[in-house]
Formats: C-alpha cells, sequence, structure tokens
C-alpha cells in the first residue's frame, strides 16, 4: 500500500524555506515522509507515536522508580555544566575585545581599517555585556534550584511523591535556554514550586492514612481525549522538527501542523496537538481548503520539494523503519535499568534522561558505556556521496 500525501499550503511553505535555508534538516524531514508514503501501514515508535502518550518509562511503577534524589542532583550538574559554558563564552569575548583594544592602539591605522575595528570593538562589547548578564542570572537560577533540590531529596523520601520530582525534572532538564534566560528561569521557578507544594501534600495524606494519596503520583499526567492525531519524528541527529499528522480519509496522509525545532516542541507541543485535533475536525466537516497541496506518488511529493534528489531520499528512507530506542534496545537484551546503570557506572538517573531524551545530547563516551553495558560495541560512521565512512 501506498500513502498519498496532502498538505496545508502554510505547511508547504515552510517546507520549502527550510529546504533551503537547512537542506540536511529538510532532507531527513522529507526522508521521514517519504518512508510514511511507502509504508504497507502506518509504523510505530520512534518514527510514529502518540502524542498524548508520555515517553516511554517517563512514569515507571512506583516501586521500581528512580530515585528521584539522584536525578535532581544530575540535572543540577548538567546546569552546573551550562553555567561553565557560558562563563567560557564570556571570557572568549573578552578576550576578542582585548584582542581589537590591541589592535586600535596601533598607530598610522588606516581610517577605514580603524573605523572597521571600532565597529567590531562596540560590537564585541556589547556581546560580553550580553554574556555577562547571562551569566549572572543563570548563576541565581543554579542557586535557586540547588535550594529547591534539597527541599525536592528530603520530600522525595516518600514513594508517593516521586512522579511529581520527576516532572519538575523534565522541565529543569530543559533549561537554560540561552536566548531567553530569565522567562525561562521564572517558569521554570514556578513549576518546580508547585511541584514541590503538590509533594508536600500528598506526603500529608500518606501520612494521614488518606487511601487515594497512593494513587495521585502516578495519575500527575492525567488523560487527555483520545483522538487520531499522530507525531511523526524525523531522526533526531538531522532535525528536531516534528509533524502532527492523521490518516484521513483512508489511504491519505493529512499533515496538519508542524513544530519546528527543540524549543517549538518544549514551548508548545500541547497547544499544537489541540490545533492538529481541531484542524482535524475542520477538515472531516468542511473539506480541505482550495490552497491545499496533494501528492499522488512519492516521485511527485520529491519533484516539488528535492528536485533531482529522491533517489537519496528514498534510500534514507528505507532505513528509517529500521531504527530502534535505546530503552527498547536495552529490553531486548532483557537488561533492567538498574543493572544497566550498574554496568555503565551511571547512577538511575542518568541511565533514565539518557533513554528519556536519546542520542542527539549524549556524548559519545555516554553511549559508548551504555553500548558496553549492553555487550555491544558503539561505531560511528559518516555517510558521504552514498559511501559509508567509519570513524575513530
Amino acid at each position: 500500500m501506498a500513502y498519498r500525501l496532502r498538505m496545508p499550503a502554510q505547511l508547504g511553505e515552510w517546507l520549502t524555506e527550510l529546504a533551503g535555508s537547512e537542506p540536511a534538516a529538510a532532507a531527513e524531514v522529507g526522508a521521514a515522509l517519504l518512508a510514511l508514503m511507502h509504508a504497507e501501514a502506518i509504523p510505530g515508535r520512534p518514527l510514529v507515536i502518540d502524542p498524548h502518550e508520555p515517553p516511554r518509562g517517563f512514569y515507571p511503577d512506583l516501586d521500581v522508580a528512580m530515585d528521584p534524589r539522584e536525578a535532581l542532583d544530575y540535572s543540577y550538574q548538567q546546569m552546573l555544566e551550562s553555567l561553565q559554558k557560558v562563563r567560557q563564552e564570556a571570557a572568549g569575548a573578552a578576550t576578542t575585545r582585548q584582542r581589537i583594544e590591541i589592535q586600535l592602539g596601533t598607530t598610522g591605522l588606516d581610517p577605514e581599517v580603524r573605523a572597521a575595528l571600532e565597529r567590531q570593538l562596540a560590537a564585541a562589547q556589547d556581546l560580553e555585556t550580553r554574556l555577562g548578564n547571562r551569566s549572572q542570572r543563570l548563576q541565581l537560577l543554579v542557586g535557586r534550584f540547588r535550594t529547591d533540590k534539597e527541599t525536592a531529596k528530603a520530600v522525595a523520601t516518600a514513594a508517593d511523591a516521586r512522579a511529581r520530582i520527576q516532572d519538575a525534572l523534565e522541565i529543569l532538564d530543559a533549561m537554560p535556554d540561552a536566548d531567553d534566560i530569565e522567562r525561562a528561569a521564572s517558569e521554570s521557578s514556578a513549576r518546580l514550586e508547585q511541584a514541590l507544594a503538590d509533594a508536600r501534600r500528598l506526603l500529608e495524606e500518606v501520612r494521614a492514612g488518606d487511601p487515594a494519596a497512593a494513587d495521585g503520583a502516578a495519575a500527575w499526567l492525567g488523560s487527555r481525549p483520545e483522538s487520531d492525531v499522530l507525531e511523526l519524528r524525523p531522526d533526531p541527529l538531522g532535525s528536531d522538527a516534528r509533524i502532527l499528522f492523521a490518516e484521513e480519509p483512508t489511504g491519505t496522509l493529512t499533515l496538519l501542523t508542524v513544530l519546528e525545532d527543540a524549543r517549538a516542541v518544549a514551548e508548545h507541543h500541547d497547544s499544537a496537538i489541540d490545533l492538529a485535533c481541531e484542524l482535524l475536525e475542520e477538515i472531516r466537516d468542511d473539506g480541505w481548503p482550495a490552497d491545499s497541496l496533494e501528492f499522488a506518488t512519492a516521485e511527485s511529493f520529491t519533484t516539488s520539494f528535492f528536485p533531482g534528489r529522491g533517489p537519496d531520499l528514498t534510500a534514507r528512507a528505507s532505513a528509517l523503519p529500521d531504527a530502534i530506542l535505546l530503552t527498547d534496545l536495552r529490553e531486548r537484551r532483557h537488561v533492567s535499568l538498574p543493572q544497566l546503570a550498574e554496568r555503565a557506572g551511571f547512577n538511575q538517573g542518568q541511565a533514565k534522561l539518557l533513554e528519556l531524551q536519546g542520542a542527539r545530547h549524549a556524548h559519545v563516551e555516554v553511549l559508548a558505556a551504555y553500548a558496553r553495558a549492553l555487550g555491544g560495541t558503539l561505531r560511528l560512521t559518516i555517510s558521504l556521496d552514498g559511501e559509508d565512512h567509519r570513524i575513530s
């Protein structure tokens, strides 16, 4: 079975712009769409997921949950590393400023050269100031999180509070955003304070003997109305974009909306799901807008957005269904998370975060340790012009 593809004109414009500005990322999106069009049936994870469900293993059974205190400590270390990176950038900006000042101190400079250096100096000074301010704000955030972390670790001694702390951790793991640190710091602090307040309330209810409290933490996510909307995830090593779609009608992949990058996913994921559900209902009631785009074959799709690259994208698309999640790989080897963590030299928080976040943000040595803990070997390959080159 080959699927037809239909999309709003705005989504087609986005893909065209992406192909011009970020061809590699656009190719990953195109390959993922081709993999869907060529599939006998809509595939599952990791290429396609139900966007209403939490990540696998995000809320494990409470009796086997990882110790949230370890996870909070690990998140704190990540924030310290981010602070160190900003400080290094600020130091680099200061070095650049000093170098330009030395050049400006040279006598007999050509007026045009001096004017250019003065512009560069102004830009360097501005960058140094902004990075310095960012470093100071991040330092305040790290200090505030350290205090809340210690409080959370104390509260987390009650197993019923663990899922709440996990939610706070997931929020903080996305921090900090270098371009908007003040807003992110404020939101993160407010969310963590609410999580801690809820955890304390749960602990009090447990102590008071409330039988309903034991189920409170596990129900943190709640439930969203079921819908036919699915989420396409291109290879995360090549693109952060996610496309919400549905099979509507049978045999047609109806693209609804797109989350363009990691920030959009973090900030607008739930609202994008709601928008996609509303658009799907409108299409069912009123039909597609007149300016929508439709592609009956994979060839017509690649010709429109990737002229001359059809064979390359088709070859890439054929490999995508073979991808596997780290969690699935570990479970195939019948290795528990605590066993994996011990073998790899991680704490359980590190192992859980690696599986939740995937390979995109992981250090090579961390992935290599994960592979060795499963009895395997990590190999890195770069594909160029149809040839695979193993690197070491």
